[in-house]
């Protein structure tokens, strides 16, 4: 009896199940971004995503995964792709490696195809300056390190890798013009390279010495206003860098700091410290006052600055402290942070960070998103576990 009431309940359920509509997966499309859209990418870890986020409702619209180390997305001018430049183990984490540059749909952020580039492209903290593309969108520059230097050089039109040139002792490669780019090196120069239409190599040069790498050295993230890179020192000086032509011109620095600042222990901090309006000629400086050789650490403040006149116009202490800002292109813009927040007391922090147990604030610390409006500085939202780890952050 047991036996045909329980054959009796299975098939009831067999069949209830079997009545049951079929659900067919669907590939929702997005709208056109807008300037209130941001990515945020994971700056390290062996699996990385990038996620965007409207900034406006604070929701999360979708989300990339980017391989191995990931080396940020390539977000071209004419939107009609986005790109991801990743490395892939044939056994996950080890085994053979191979590099691409992922191409995705934009509406539908479904990967469409791939170009292979040399197994060599740098894995590091995710920053600025590790790739740039070129004015035109018709060519991208990418940076290897093996630990030797050099850049990889892809045609995005024709989806096909072109070169690679070797770029001894420089890094940070940022693109001038459709056909020229150039490198940060360690003596305080900059290397130059001029390509033809077809993406190949016709001249390359050094400038003199533009900095002083061993006492005041740059940052290789840098800033595009105009026809000038802008990069600041870890002493507190603005490096504005000319590309108006082939080979880049020095123009003369400026400080960001007073000396009772300086020596205040004031410097900018974080991993992507600097941004720009130009639209209302501002520049954004993340800022800490941890002292010489602190320039890693997180940011408290932000202070603006008119890019013309080199004057500090604003100054505003940030509700979280954070590891990087990005400025977004609005009329009246907005500020992003990716803030560092933790579930324990502010003593305990300071006490596990004197003690240098820093590894362990890392595991506990959460990654957020903060909105503040960028012409008063007040935070209008925080977006709570934005990402994983350390972020880079891209307006769209």
């Amino acid at each position: 009896m047991l036996k045909i009431v329980a054959l009796a309940f299975f098939g009831l359920s067999f069949t209830a199940q079997a009545d049951l509509p079929v659900d067919l997966p669907i590939v929702e499309k997005l709208k056109k971004p807008n300037n209130a859209w941001v990515w945020v990418s994971d700056g390290t870890g062996d699996f990385s995503k990038s996620r965007l986020f409207d900034t406006t409702s604070g929701k999360m619209l979708g989300m990339l995964s980017t391989g191995y180390w990931s080396g940020g997305l390539v977000l071209p001018s004419h939107g009609r792709d986005i790109y991801a430049i990743q490395t892939h183990f044939s056994r996950s984490t080890r085994g053979q490696r191979t590099d691409i540059l992922a191409i995705y749909d934009p509406e539908t952020l479904l990967e469409k195809g791939e170009i292979e580039i040399p197994p060599r492209r740098m894995s590091a903290l995710i920053q600025k300056g590790l790739s740039s593309v070129t004015a035109d969108d018709n060519f991208l520059m990418v940076q290897n390190f093996t630990p030797a230097q050099s850049i990889s050089i892809i045609d995005l039109k024709n989806k096909r890798f072109v070169a690679e040139i070797e770029s001894p002792g420089c890094t940070g490669v940022y693109a001038n013009s459709s056909v020229t780019f150039s490198a940060i090196c360690g003596d305080g120069s900059l290397m130059w390279v001029q390509m033809d239409a077809t993406g190949n190599v016709i001249d390359k040069g050094f400038t003199d010495p533009f900095f002083d790498s061993y006492e005041d050295p740059v940052a290789a993230d840098g800033v595009r206003v105009d026809n000038q890179w802008l990069y600041a020192s870890h002493n507190g000086y603005v490096y504005p860098v000319d590309v108006s032509n082939v080979v880049p011109v020095a123009v003369e620095r400026w400080s960001f700091l007073t000396d009772q600042e300086r020596a205040d222990g004031w410097r900018f901090g974080g991993f992507n410290h600097i941004d720009a309006h130009p639209q209302s000629r501002r520049l954004f400086i993340l800022m800490q006052d941890g002292g010489e050789d602190s320039y890693e650490e997180p940011g408290k403040e932000v202070w603006v600055f008119n890019i013309d006149s080199h004057e500090r116009i604003a100054r505003f202490e940030l509700e979280h402290m954070a590891l990087g800002l990005e400025v977004s292109m609005e009329e009246e813009p907005h500020l992003y942070t990716s803030a560092v927040t933790f579930p324990i007391p502010t003593w305990a922090v300071v006490m596990l960070a004197v003690f240098g147990h820093e590894s362990s604030l890392m595991e506990i610390a959460d990654f957020g998103l903060d909105i503040y409006q960028a012409d008063t500085g007040k935070l209008e939202r925080t977006i709570e576990n934005a990402t994983s780890a350390p972020t880079l952050l891209q307006g769209w």
